[in-house]
């Protein structure tokens, strides 16, 4: 009854953590821009709009507490790990689907209410932020992370013939091995290469960031870049933050599977899961003293229009597609952070790379 209680527990943290994301979304948006949809100025305090909200609200919240029963079913019957999957994914998705219900409804008022905003004049400029971290920011970002993925690929090379036969794959949330498999050099260059790849791609994005193409308002250029320039920046230190945990749980776990360290699972747990939590904390309280975009940076406020875009690039108010623009990654319309430019051809090249890499690689 206690482990059954512990695991029910677990998993509403795990499935309520994505669904707060999605409920809290709609009050880091700016103004103008309601699920995803412009709105004019002189219309945002209509009161369809706030039934609209509150009706998003209360579906996402039903959704994720019917998905989080339905995950507790599934690890009584499957396990902890099927469980955490279909609370997470089905978490994410009925966020999605609440969305795109919200986006339509948006959608179908301002038609009706032959809502028109006269689009300002917008500068799409490629402008690199001014780098207000210090040296020893950075340096301390990249040698930390390096640090952790050379000492996974020079362990795994060096110590392969002292690994034991037979390796864990897969931990339980309280540090159990799950499941087992046979040491193979496809194994350990699996194992060891997917956070080597995985902080790579994150470190690629950081840096990619600071290309990222801004929609500046001409009437106060220096406000709207300003304003822009911490959301770039404090997203790249997300950014790196993430990869720094996604090299060091790389070390770890492959340390304990290689048994150049003993620790207890009770212990290798909490070496995971409170840098973990921190990192959680942290984006939580940057995505609400942010914004999206900046709007909530204080003292860098500037005009909502800035914001407007053709909303025939947005599908569902949250999948950019637009191959005339060179942008890999836009600021999203709804939620927090940035999105791809899925019609470019370049982000379906990547899709495809990875996936084929993955499942070629994967023992």
């Amino acid at each position: 009854m206690i482990h059954f209680v512990a695991t029910a527990v677990g998993l509403g943290l795990l499935s309520g953590l994505v669904t707060a994301a999605w409920a809290v979304a709609p009050l880091i948006a700016p103004p103008t821009l309601v699920f995803g949809v412009s709105i004019p100025t002189d219309h945002r305090g209509d009161q369809r709009l706030t039934q609209v909200r509150r009706q998003y609200l209360w579906r996402v919240v039903t959704l994720g507490f019917a998905i989080w029963l339905v995950s507790v079913l599934a690890a009584k019957f499957w396990g902890f790990g099927s469980g955490a999957a279909v609370g997470i994914t089905g978490a994410a998705f009925g966020g999605f689907v609440s969305s795109a219900m919200a986006h339509r409804a948006i959608g179908a008022i301002c038609d009706t209410g032959h809502w028109h905003p006269s689009r300002p004049t917008r500068i799409a400029a490629w402008i690199g932020p001014t780098n207000r971290s210090t040296k020893a920011e950075t340096w301390g970002h990249l040698l930390a992370t390096g640090g952790f993925l050379i000492a996974t690929i020079a362990a795994s090379i060096a110590d392969y013939s002292q690994m034991p036969r037979i390796l864990p794959l897969h931990y339980s949330l309280w540090g159990k091995p799950l499941v087992w498999t046979p040491k193979t050099p496809a194994v350990v260059a699996w194992l060891t290469l997917l956070p080597v790849v995985s902080t790579l791609v994150l470190v690629i994005a950081g840096h990619h960031l600071a290309h990222v193409r801004r929609h500046l308002d001409p009437d106060q250029l220096g406000a709207s870049n300003e304003r822009q320039q911490v959301f770039v920046l404090r997203n790249q230190r997300l950014l790196a933050w993430m990869g720094l945990f996604v090299a060091y749980s790389g070390w770890l776990n492959d340390y304990r599977r290689w048994h150049l360290l003993s620790m207890s699972p009770t212990l290798a747990t909490a070496l995971w899961l409170i840098p973990l939590g921190a990192l959680i904390v942290y984006s939580a309280i940057l995505m609400v003293a942010t914004g999206q975009f900046g709007s909530r940076s204080s003292g860098l406020r500037g005009p909502d229009n800035a914001y407007r875009e053709d909303d025939r690039h947005w599908v569902a108010g949250q999948f950019y597609m637009n191959a005339a623009d060179p942008a890999l990654l836009v600021p999203k319309r709804f939620g927090y952070g940035y999105t791809f430019n899925w019609g470019r051809s370049e982000i379906w090249l990547c899709v495809v790379v990875l996936l084929t890499a993955y499942l070629w690689i994967r023992p």
